[in-house]
């Protein structure tokens, strides 16, 4: 059927049915919901009310109930570890205030059982020991929290030292605590948590590692750069961890007088004549390039040859008797002078020479050794009778006896690991920790060994630390502890005193011949480790042209080197109530120049001293309620002078406080020349004064007169800058 016939077919049904007259069927199954529609357009009407508060949650990890009248908190060390069973301190300022006003007795010569007694050089440990019972403290419980119920306050808030203790058995840990160097008022304190960081310590049987292996883990290592790692070298060379060349270009330089020659001639010759006559008794002897022409006891000939150091010492008998010795190792170099070790049998030796780096042509006294006094010379006699290389009375080359050795009078203060072997019969022989990149090997056991200060004379042996990864666990953190014994670390080798092991030499070496650690108490350093106080202090006399016997210092500066942490205990600095200050106030240990950036000074120093116009420097900072902000150093200082009641009309920009309050009367290498004043030219040291004290001109006003000269003097502010423009005393 076509498609048309279809179509008309369907509409005449269509029409049809529509037509019928029948009932209506029943309606169908409802079908599915249709989709649902968009959204309608939200209301704009106003939101409902706060619900209310719900219940308070349980505490968070760490969480400490405060008390409203006390102070709470928790004790850790570094690696986060609970402290347990250390007892908290609250140690009032004024019993600090009223210990810090006692005299402090540190003499040369003192009787060290009253040095080793005294109740007043530890300023918080003492007090802890002497009045500990009768302060306000809580213990630490096993999560290491402490929890003092009342702060004892008044109308003006106390304020306190916040001092731990380790408990008795706690061989992990060491005194201090992170708030225990500033007092923290009561105001501070009450209804506050408080928590501190504690030192850990190795344990008893750590091992040295070698600063090789500390580098592995800590990348900064500005040490490198510093004069603690750089003292002692092989003559010419420096180790892979020595880079100070590039900060200190003339360490080298006196090597240029070591010639080429051989053992029989060539190199540069030094010549000896005693001080004063008869030559059979001097004491001292001058030393220089230039021959006298007469009185010469003894030469010393430096040359070179095949990259070696040589000295060759000739005495002036009928019968000449020589010596020719290597000089293996460079002592010192990198600011005042330079001295030179050599081997005799199993010990090393420092040669009767020394280098003055200020006396050299390219230092700044300008010396005429015509005119000026041979101890301020480049050239000087390094103990050239006390050691036995030379014997006045005879006029014989010698050979320094075996108790003169480096290896037990000196190297326990440069070594890293020191150990000593060897006795007072057969010779000692000094031990360094093996490092792969150490200067040399100087006990010849095929290992290089660490010659100079390192990460573990301050820090401890780290064997324990190794081998926990770090992780700050057993290892000294000297800024942690109480200040007297951070200042311990640094006292051990900056202190003139005499040791106990080894024969009682300028090592501080126990009976069983070994160094303090570090950590060590105060007190226990000066019973198990120094015989003597052996400070050399401005105290000597001296004839007058009158033939009256005058006192030549004040009786209190130093006069010798490596003494600085005695002068600065008996400070203000180190015992006061404000702030209990540390070496590392000052100085920074690690050094502050690289590769790349030159040290802020060459003593390690933190800061520079002095700055202007604000709070900046290490002095000035501190004390800058005292000194008003100025355009200049010159200004501040100025508004220094007037507040003394100096009258001072205009800025003394070339004047900083420390060379009026760490004046360098103690001398090491030549000294520094300064002012020519009356006619008569003043000497200084080179090494500061850590008193903080400014010595007056009247310590030297009138004692020059020709017999006492200016040489002979102590040194003083007035005898250097003040000088300048004051023609007289």
């Amino acid at each position: 059927m076509r498609k048309a016939s279809w179509i008309a077919l369907l509409a005449t049904m269509a029409v049809g049915l529509a037509a019928c007259s029948g009932d209506d069927g029943k309606d169908g199954v409802a079908g599915p919901a249709g989709p649902t529609g968009p959204a309608g357009a939200t209301g704009a009407g106003p939101t409902g009310p706060t619900g209310p508060t719900g219940p308070t949650g349980s505490p968070g990890a760490g969480y400490v109930a405060l008390e409203a009248n006390g102070v709470v908190g928790r004790v850790n060390d570094l690696s986060g570890a609970p402290v347990v069973g250390a007892t908290v301190y609250l140690i009032p300022q004024a019993d600090v205030a009223t210990l810090s006003a006692t005299p402090l007795v540190l003499t040369p010569n003192m009787d060290m059982n009253v040095a080793r007694s005294a109740t007043n050089d530890e300023p918080l440990e003492d007090l802890i020991e002497t009045k500990g019972a009768t302060y306000v403290k809580a213990i630490t419980d096993a999560a290491g929290l402490y929890r003092i119920v009342t702060v004892p306050t008044a109308a003006t808030p106390p304020s306190y030292f916040v001092v731990v203790a380790p408990a008795p058995s706690d061989t992990e840990h060491l005194p201090g605590g992170s708030h225990c160097r500033e007092p923290m008022s009561a105001t501070a304190l009450i209804g506050k948590q408080v928590d501190m960081d504690v030192s850990s310590k190795p344990g008893p049987n750590a091992r040295y590692v070698g600063a090789s292996v500390c580098y592995v883990c800590h990348g900064q290592q500005h040490e490198k750069y510093t004069l603690h790692l750089n003292g002692i070298r092989v003559t010419g060379k420096s180790s892979p961890l020595q880079k100070a060349d590039k900060l200190f270009p003339r360490w080298n330089e006196p090597l240029a007088k070591f010639t080429a020659g051989d053992v029989n001639a060539g190199g540069t010759t030094l010549y000896y004549w005693p001080s004063s006559l008869p030559a059979t008794a001097a004491t001292d002897w001058k030393l220089s390039e230039t021959n006298p022409g007469a009185n010469v006891v003894l030469t010393a000939r430096l040359y070179s040859e095949g990259g070696k150091y040589f000295v060759q010492l000739k005495d002036a008998q009928a019968t000449p008797v020589t010596a020719t010795y290597e000089a293996e190792y460079s002592y010192g170099g990198g600011l005042y002078k330079q001295r030179w070790m050599a081997k005799i049998g199993v010990s090393r030796y420092i040669l009767p020479i020394q280098y003055n780096f200020d006396s050299a042509p390219a230092g700044g006294n300008a010396i005429n050794e015509a005119v000026d006094p041979a101890s301020r010379w480049m050239w000087q006699q390094y103990n050239l009778a006390s050691n036995g290389w030379f014997a006045a009375a005879t006029g014989a080359l010698g050979t320094p006896s075996k108790s003169k050795a480096f290896d037990n009078n000196c190297a326990g203060c440069h070594f890293t690991g020191y150990t000593l072997t060897g006795d007072a019969t057969n010779g000692w022989q000094a031990h360094g920790v093996s490092d792969v990149n150490g200067e040399a090997d100087f006990d010849g056991d095929g290992d290089r060994e660490l010659m100079n200060t390192t990460c573990e004379n301050c820090h401890g042996p780290g064997s324990d630390h190794w081998a926990a990864a770090g992780q700050n666990k057993f290892i000294v953190s000297p800024r942690l502890l109480t200040p007297e014994r951070e200042v311990a670390i640094c006292a051990a080798c900056h202190t003139r005193t005499l040791g106990i092991g080894a024969g009682a030499t300028e090592n501080p070496l126990s009976a069983k011949l070994l160094m303090a650690p570090p950590g060590t108490k105060r007190s226990v350093w000066l019973t198990d480790y120094v015989s003597k106080i052996n400070d050399g202090l401005w105290n000597t006399t001296k004839n007058n042209a009158s033939g009256t016997p005058t006192a030549l210092g004040d009786g209190i500066h130093p006069r010798q080197h490596h003494q600085q942490a005695t002068d600065f205990i008996k400070s203000i600095k180190y015992r006061n109530q404000y702030l209990l200050m540390t070496c590392t106030s000052c100085h920074d240990p690690h050094g502050t120049g690289d590769q790349f950036t030159p040290p802020v000074e060459q003593h390690q120093l933190n800061a520079v001293l002095d700055a202007a116009p604000n709070t900046s420097g290490l002095c000035l900072g501190c004390h800058d309620p005292y000194f008003p902000a100025g355009a200049t150093v010159g200004e501040r200082i100025q508004a220094h002078y007037v507040a003394q009641g100096i009258a001072v009309n205009f800025a003394k920009p070339d004047i900083s406080c420390a060379q009026c309050h760490t004046p360098k009367t103690a001398k090491s290498g030549a000294g520094l020349r300064q002012t020519v004043i009356g006619g008569n030219q003043y000497w200084s040291g080179d090494i500061s004064s850590h008193l903080f004290q400014v010595p007056s001109k009247s310590v030297v006003a009138g004692k020059v007169d020709g017999t006492i000269t200016g040489n002979d003097v102590m040194p003083v502010p007035y005898t250097n800058k003040c000088g300048v423009c004051h023609f007289s005393l």
